[in-house]
């Protein structure tokens, strides 16, 4: 579906939807599943992540805090087909982990309605802060063997991860990314 970039390494080793058929079905559950699940949105921002569809990223970030799922519950998705997919998963949790907690730091609890008052913000940030951790098995998931280089807009690359603009989350797994946009209020 992709062309290899630079060295033949990039999204092409990495199954894809296409967007068509991602577009299609976002925020939907597998035919006859009625309820959604943080597994299957740990797929959804896999394909909108290597995809660099940024507001569709953002977009089920926030679907995510919302369903209030705990990130440290999604379970491990055992992706052993695809190594480099399961790193890719791996890394999302952490992705989700910055950007909920620097909500949390700000004042804005998980349990939080959208819209709320003068005074309830008040509390808000008045309150104990209650962090999001990260689920344990993404720190058994090993690094891809190779850079795993994912293109920004128009096919860009980053030259490597000495550039500012890449996300330390991935490169942890040996992913070479523009860091996301991952926060939203």
């Amino acid at each position: 579906m992709f062309a290899p970039f630079k060295d033949g390494v990039g999204r092409d080793r990495l199954p894809l939807m296409s967007l068509d058929v991602l577009m299609e079905r976002l925020y939907a559950t597998p035919p006859g599943v009625p309820h959604d699940t943080p597994l299957y949105a740990l797929y959804r921002i896999y394909e909108h992540l290597v995809l660099n569809r940024s507001l569709s990223l953002r977009n089920e970030f926030e679907y995510f805090w919302f369903a209030r799922w705990p990130l440290a519950s999604i379970p491990d998705p055992e992706d052993y087909a695809c190594p480099e997919r399961y790193a890719v998963l791996a890394c999302i949790p952490h992705l989700l982990l910055e950007a909920f907690n620097r909500r949390i730091e700000l004042g804005l609890p998980r349990h939080a309605e959208a819209i709320m008052t003068r005074e309830e913000m008040d509390e808000y940030q008045g309150a104990e802060r209650v962090y999001e951790m990260a689920p344990e098995w993404t720190g058994r998931v090993p690094a891809c063997g190779e850079v795993l280089v994912i293109p920004h807009e128009d096919g860009e690359v980053l030259e490597g991860f000495a550039d500012e603009r890449a996300s330390w989350q991935l490169r942890e797994k040996n992913i070479l990314c523009w860091q996301p946009h991952i926060h939203f209020i």
